[in-house]
């Protein structure tokens, strides 16, 4: 039977196994490369995460096998007010489609929510419609759109550095 309940220190080897597995997961992604980057692996801090109180770091399982994980920060607003940011949520593969996710989420909302908290935030790269619409599913909705451009990769028309040189499409291609 599918479960998720709070992570303990037995926990740890699980989850570092399964972070390796869903950090892998964003590899040749669209956006994973960046994503990854910009949100470093928990690695040896989940142990200090599992007894943070800013922090609900989460084990899903089948039949007490662990098999999924999601992790929830506290984020104070400008307002005071605070949101849960779901930093984390991965299932494996093999695992998926059998309700792990759902009791993942399920969890990570009733603890934001006994937190406090107004909302709760969670991330979808690109093309991820899985993800995007597991989250719609919940009633979710997308509230930003993060776009990016690689400056390693740009053409200039001059090869110089400065803005004025690069190649941009044609004005009637871009809206501004």
């Amino acid at each position: 039977m599918e479960d998720a309940r709070a992570a303990g220190p037995d926990d740890l080897a699980a989850l570092r196994t399964l972070e390796e597995q869903a950090r892998a997961s964003l590899v040749g992604q669209r956006g994973g490369d960046v994503h990854l980057r910009r949100h470093p692996a928990h690695g040896e801090a989940l142990e200090a995460l599992v007894v943070d109180p800013a922090h609900h770091v989460l084990v899903g399982t089948i039949d007490e096998v662990p098999v999924g994980f999601a992790v929830v920060r506290l984020d104070e607003l400008e307002d005071t007010s605070t949101i849960g940011t779901l930093t984390d949520l991965f299932v494996h593969p093999d695992a998926r489609g059998v309700g792990v996710g759902a009791c993942l989420l399920d969890a990570a909302i009733a603890w934001s929510a006994a937190a406090g908290c107004t909302g709760l935030d969670g991330t979808a790269l690109p093309g991820d419609r899985a993800t995007k619409n597991f989250f719609e599913s919940y009633g979710m909705v997308a509230r930003a759109l993060t776009t990016h451009l690689d400056l390693t990769a740009i053409e200039r028309s001059d090869g110089g550095e400065g803005s004025d040189d690069i190649d941009r499409p044609d004005d009637g291609e871009a809206a501004t």
